[in-house]
């Protein structure tokens, strides 16, 4: 099966951001957590809307810079090659097995129970909201733990259709962005400061 390879753009904080530089992937931080730890409550950090990891524009740092803005004036936008193969890829955007085999794990009884005890004892940690949806993250975080307990997939990344409101539609379902989450260093082959004077770097488009 033939490797995904993408050029993705990420938005920091300008420490971060020259860490990363500087030390590459090994700076990347990226949290993990067991079924068990997350369904015990063991966790703190919020998972985002596809899990935890490292989230980042597939092919638009304009995107990037935009969503960063929101919660920093001063950001600086990472220009990162990744490549995977393609079985490690966990795609809502554009692969409809995968969207199947995550409906049909999400409405299995074991996965329902798992969801209830979420709601039940953790619901204003994990819900969905205009903002944020939490609860989908961590339910794709427990998918991916549960697909790699099964010893079936290793789920590097995170691929999915978003709406970044930054054009004045505020909760729209209408996607203008792929939003990519990096659950492994090791698929990050490139990393550059990206310059949008120059439009192009080190890592070719």
């Amino acid at each position: 099966m033939a490797d995904y390879t993408a050029v993705v753009y990420h938005a920091t904080k300008e420490f971060p951001g020259n860490r990363l530089l500087s030390d590459g992937y090994h700076g990347m931080k990226i949290d993990r957590y067991s079924t068990a730890q997350i369904l015990s409550g063991k966790v703190r950090k919020n998972p985002g809307n596809l899990g935890y990891g490292f989230y980042s524009f597939v092919g638009d740092p304009f995107l990037a810079q935009a969503f960063g803005d929101k919660f920093s004036g001063r950001t600086v936008v990472l220009k990162l090659r990744v490549t995977s193969p393609e079985e490690n890829i966990l795609s809502f955007a554009t692969n409809h097995q995968d969207r199947l085999k995550f409906r049909q794990w999400l409405l299995h009884p074991k996965t329902q129970s798992a969801l209830a005890i979420l709601k039940k004892y953790y619901g204003n940690q994990y819900r969905n909201t205009s903002v944020q949806k939490s609860l989908d993250g961590i339910m794709t975080e427990l998918f991916c733990l549960f697909l790699k307990d099964s010893s079936l997939r290793t789920i590097q990344l995170v691929e999915q259709l978003t709406h970044t409101a930054i054009d004045g539609l505020p909760n729209s379902s209408i996607p203008n962005g792929v939003e990519l989450l990096i659950k492994s260093a090791d698929v990050v082959t490139a990393v550059e400061r990206y310059d949008a004077a120059r439009q192009s770097g080190n890592i070719r488009d």
